[in-house]
């Protein structure tokens, strides 16, 4: 037991090494560990998102934005289809909240990565946040203008 726990906090060290590396570099505040075990990763204002310690690797966490209520299945066959293939999310993937009000973008890294390839992932994770949330805005001032 005494093993698990050693190999556990250090797990812990390496992650919490990579975040702060990764947080020096973007000049932003170093995140806590949170009750569920992730960090919450506040690039700015609008952009933010969790980050999990797999054992190996990690897993990323995003809401994007609430679902528009109008046109809801045009929506989603709108953000679904860039699930396809990772095509439109750079293997990231678009999903819904467990209480299907929210949009959601996830990535999963299923091995321990060098620090570079950990902070290109992230970074393209955040880009893709960026990305993904302008889509949304506009698709929802398109259905408002298109009801008006």
């Amino acid at each position: 037991n005494r093993l698990y726990n050693k190999q556990s906090e250090e797990k812990i060290r390496m992650t919490q090494e990579l975040i702060e590396r990764f947080v020096k570099e973007l000049a932003i505040e170093m995140p806590e560990m949170e009750k569920d075990k992730s960090y919450r990763i506040s690039i700015n204002e609008k952009i933010a998102f969790k980050l999990w310690n797999l054992e190996p690797g990690f897993y990323f966490h995003a809401d994007l934005d609430i679902i528009p209520t109008e046109k809801k299945e045009d929506f989603f066959a709108y953000v679904m289809s860039a699930n396809l293939l990772g095509a439109g999310t750079g293997d990231n993937r678009i999903g819904l909240d467990n209480d299907e009000k929210f949009l959601t973008l996830s990535y999963e890294l299923s091995y321990a990565p060098k620090y570079e390839e950990f902070k290109e992932k992230l970074e393209e994770f955040v880009n893709y946040i960026s990305y993904w949330k302008e889509q949304i805005l506009k698709y929802k001032k398109e259905i408002e203008a298109s009801i008006l």
